[in-house]
């Protein structure tokens, strides 16, 4: 068992994959290597794309480095002579990145005589390291050619093994390709993003079930109508200056937009997260904290996803004094204990506004995508001390307790569709029953079942555009529609309906009632699923 924490050694493993890059393929030029929780990857611009064969040399030279325990050594320079440094090796992506730094002092790592921007911590040598497999290469910049490749480590060949073997088999349930033949949504040059009415429906009953959610919890909803220049947290810290409430919880639905898409939904141009904020007085801190994680640890338990919590470390790239960070993340850690959380540490990227909690679950691939986050704001209590001005009661906090149930909408989706392989549940489908009338004999009868069924809450359509029996069928499964009864002049006489499930291959014959019956009772167990009763004593 290794003493070396699964962030520290992925982080030694980008490295030695930059350095393994370089030695196998010298005209190679580094943009940058990184780690995530799943693994580590290295992006760089090279002449001509690397095919299997190449990965394969690469991926032997990694194995050979970890086998020869390759030593790295940490270096803390001036940050214009790293700069000098990397221009001089012809590494101009990495001394580009550098003079955007603020920091005069950088940190590097050396490996046999070469250098990388590499904060710490990191390993002594490559041996821990262990097993590696290169899973991919893509390109992630068509205008200057760069490309990404993605590997993971493990420290047991078996375990490596294993995950390759669930990672191939998950590829082949990627949520991009299932979104569209369901006809939820629709990419655009890998860029843009079109929800269709059925990808909209999916995002209001997401929406819906976190409102009332809220409600529960006792936050107010509100939309905030800032300036450009100011923040959600600023804006709700100012409402809170002129409240009387203590403590006071304030939620809104956010839209932002990202410069550099992701991998599908789960990071598109245009993203929705939730901002939870609760301003309360020092003693009720630790008390609010340990609702909120017990609040946001029922996120996965509700979707059925495995989950992993994490919780952010300081680091030299942190933009908040160590002794703040610390303390906050001494509490967050505390709680975690004493709940009885497992958890794993990683290094904050520079990019947090304190330490948070995180929790993640993983796609069809195994790769990790938070969920919801808990944790402080550090940049609150720098402007104005947080208090009533109202009631003048002195409620200096550390900072803000921030929290995101729903660090992603798009996200949330992209996962559900993988977890389910497009058959999501019942409660969740946009579109319930589909009905096919053979003939417009049919319409009729077909449109007083579409007010039946809507009037009990079933989300129903028909289709009444005749043709081809067996292609509309099959139109309605590739949608994954869950129950497509098709009605004819039998039915229509005898009041039954010819069912068809998504799972199942054959029809069957169900009355009208005995089916609405049928649907109900299975909406109303699945919906028992996605309750809060008793969230806080678990």
């Amino acid at each position: 068992m290794t003493e070396y924490s699964k962030d520290t050694i992925r982080r030694s493993a980008a490295q030695l994959l930059a350095f393994a890059l370089r030695d196998v393929f010298p005209g190679v030029e580094i943009l940058q290597a990184s780690c995530d929780r799943r693994g580590f990857s290295c992006d760089y611009i090279c002449e001509h794309q690397l095919g299997d064969h190449e990965l394969r040399l690469l991926e032997e030279r990694l194995q050979t480095l970890i086998k020869e325990k390759i030593e790295f050594a940490s270096h803390t320079m001036m940050r214009m002579n790293a700069v000098e440094y990397f221009l001089y090796k012809k590494q101009g992506l990495q001394a580009a990145l550098l003079e955007e730094e603020e920091r005069d002092l950088v940190e590097l790592l050396e490996i046999s005589g070469q250098y990388f921007v590499c904060s710490e911590p990191h390993l002594p040598d490559a041996a821990p390291i262990s097993w590696v497999k290169v899973l991919d290469r893509h390109e992630i910049d068509s205008e200057s050619g760069a490309q990404r490749i993605e590997a993971v480590c493990f420290e047991d060949k078996k375990d490596c093994k294993q995950f390759v073997k669930s990672y191939r088999a998950g590829k082949k349930y990627d949520h991009v390709q299932m979104g569209s033949e369901q006809n939820l949504f629709h990419f655009f040059d890998d860029e843009s993003l079109y929800w269709s009415s059925n990808g909209e429906e999916l995002r209001h009953i997401l929406i819906n079930m976190w409102r009332k959610w809220m409600n529960e919890d006792g936050f107010s909803l509100i939309k905030s109508a800032k300036n450009e220049d100011e923040s959600i947290i600023d804006f709700h810290a100012e409402i809170f200056k002129n409240s009387e409430e203590n403590p006071q919880k304030l939620a809104e639905l956010h839209h932002s937009e990202r410069e550099q898409p992701a991998s599908g939904l789960f990071g598109p141009i245009q993203n929705t997260s939730t901002y939870e904020n609760i301003f309360c007085s020092p003693e009720n801190t630790r008390s609010e904290l340990i609702s909120s994680l017990h609040f946001i640890l029922q996120i996965p338990k509700i979707f059925a996803f495995e989950s992993q919590v994490y919780l952010t470390e300081y680091s030299s790239s942190t933009l908040h004094s160590h002794g703040k960070w610390k303390k906050a993340q001494d509490l967050l850690e505390k709680i975690l204990i004493e709940c009885g959380i497992s958890y794993e540490k990683v290094q904050d990227r520079g990019t947090a506004l304190g330490p948070r909690v995180g929790i993640t679950a993983l796609d069809a691939q195994g790769r990790p995508w938070e969920l919801s986050h808990l944790g402080f704001d550090l940049t609150q209590d720098q402007i104005f001390p947080l208090s009533s001005q109202k009631n003048h009661a002195k409620l200096i906090t550390p900072a803000p307790i921030m929290r995101s149930t729903l660090a992603s909408l798009e996200g949330l989706i992209a996962l559900l569709l993988e977890k389910h392989r497009g058959d999501l549940p019942l409660y969740l489908t946009p579109e319930q029953v589909r009905l096919l009338p053979v003939t417009e004999a049919e319409f009729p009868a077909v449109t007083d079942l579409v007010s039946q069924m809507s009037g009990h809450g079933i989300r129903v359509k028909a289709d009444y555009a005749l043709g081809d029996l067996g292609k509309r069928v099959y139109a309605a499964h590739r949608e994954r529609v869950p129950y497509v009864l098709v009605i004819g002049e039998k039915e229509v006489r005898t009041k039954c309906l010819s069912v068809r499930a998504r799972s199942e291959k054959r029809a069957t014959l169900l009355g009208q009632k005995a089916f609405t019956e049928q649907l109900l009772l299975e909406l109303g167990t699945q919906a028992g699923q996605v309750t809060w009763d008793d969230r806080i004593k678990t």
